[in-house]
């Protein structure tokens, strides 16, 4: 019962006891926060319209023009690029939030994990699966950063070739053609066997504890036939 309970329950009750000790804010509460951001200013007194309005002013000032109109590019593609990495820049403000929740979750299950060695064994498995937090963030980072670069590459296309075009400015095939795919590599083998290092110390700990019982009990045993021959 006892070791039923250790191997199917404990892991539960100490993944519950880590979400109520290290509460994540919701997918909708988190939207609208970098909703809010992006719109407001991170300071809450930096609207949209004022920075782009800034932005603007400061590129006439620089290319020393009067009008966008006289300005060397379409400048459709910069202000939309400036508004993507305002909009990146809340983002990443407001994730580092739900970044430092994740991370102390993580951080006490890996020490939950000393007592326990069911639990380090799940997430020892589930770490080398590929289907633990580490492989999740890990993806997320990487495929954010392609996201990323494909927006702003987009944006400067417009930005350098939709001067002088009347209408929306499309690009056409051969020049998605040439784009680079996304492309991810796992972390390798040792970089998961490093970051599970509390689990692999805990087993091998559990490990030697149950050799060591095992030799005690065996000595007893011998001691014990050995005394009533």
């Amino acid at each position: 019962m006892l070791l039923d309970f250790h191997e199917h329950h404990f892991p539960k009750v100490i993944t519950g006891v880590a979400d109520s000790k290290y509460p994540l804010m919701s997918r909708a509460a988190f939207s609208d926060l970098v909703e809010q951001g992006y719109r407001k200013g991170l300071n809450g007194k930096d609207p949209y319209a004022a920075r782009g309005e800034r932005y603007i002013k400061r590129l006439l000032k620089k290319y020393q023009v009067d009008s966008v109109a006289a300005l060397p590019f379409n400048i459709d593609g910069l202000t939309l690029q400036f508004n993507e990495d305002y909009r990146t820049k809340a983002f990443n403000h407001y994730f580092k939030e739900v970044e430092s929740s994740f991370d102390k979750q993580q951080h006490f299950l890996n020490l939950s994990g000393v007592f326990n060695p069911f639990l380090s064994t799940k997430r020892l498995s589930m770490a080398l699966a590929g289907s633990d937090f580490y492989h999740h963030a890990h993806f997320f980072k990487h495929a954010q950063a392609y996201r990323n670069q494909l927006i702003r590459q987009l944006n400067m296309q417009l930005a350098m070739h939709g001067k002088n075009i009347k209408g929306d400015y499309k690009v056409g095939p051969a020049y998605f053609s040439q784009l680079k795919d996304f492309k991810y590599q796992l972390p390798t083998l040792k970089q998961v066997l490093q970051i599970k290092q509390v689990a692999l110390l805990s087993l091998a700990g559990w490990v030697l504890i149950l050799v060591l019982l095992l030799q005690f009990i065996a000595s007893r045993s011998l001691a014990f036939n050995y005394a009533s021959a």
